[in-house]
């Protein structure tokens, strides 16, 4: 399995990684950026979305700017450095340093800082710290319980179970680059 291209937030000023997106939501879809050559455009292993994208929150509002996946010839226009507002309502779970997987939801625990952000109508409107669930998952992994008495799979679990129960919000059994709008247009 090949890991998937993550997509940015920029918060603040700060750089933090798109982990997941509220089930049954996309805050963009390739669709959302006009009329994409199908001829022209590609999925490759580590992005079956299509695109990858720079989220921005600027004055509490939420733009983007998105990468497609394509292959551009000289000369042509491209609207791939275009910011445009997203009018997205739904939660969304960010993080920020040291980790190095967001496949999986459990991957926020890996981070010295995540967040769990609710937009209404693109707008920010809740900013929820998702530091006790990454102070708790460290108190786990240091028991000895953890270290040397639970099978790899048993540790999954856990780690998943603590994971969910710091969200306020529902998301899916896969984070948004794994749900079935791959290479959506």
């Amino acid at each position: 399995m090949t890991m998937q291209a993550s997509d940015s937030v920029w918060l603040e000023g700060e750089e933090y990684v798109l982990i997941d997106v509220e089930r049954g939501k996309q805050m963009i879809t390739r669709a959302a950026f006009g009329k994409v050559d199908p001829l022209a455009s590609y999925c490759s292993t580590d992005c079956w979305r299509g695109y990858t994208a720079d989220y921005f929150v600027k004055d509490s509002y939420l733009s983007v700017i998105r990468y497609p996946n394509t292959v551009w010839r000289e000369g042509e226009d491209n609207d791939k450095t275009k910011e445009v507002s997203v009018n997205f309502t739904g939660s969304c779970i960010v993080a920020k340093d040291d980790g190095w997987c967001t496949d999986f939801i459990e991957c926020y625990l890996g981070f010295d800082e995540a967040l769990e952000l609710y937009f209404k109508n693109g707008r920010l409107i809740e900013r929820l710290s998702l530091k006790p669930a990454i102070e708790e998952c460290r108190r786990i992994k240091e028991t000895e319980e953890y270290k040397n008495k639970m099978m790899p799979e048993e540790r999954n679990i856990l780690l998943k179970n603590v994971a969910l129960k710091h969200l306020k919000y529902h998301y899916g059994d896969k984070t948004y680059k794994w749900r079935k709008i791959w290479c959506a247009r």
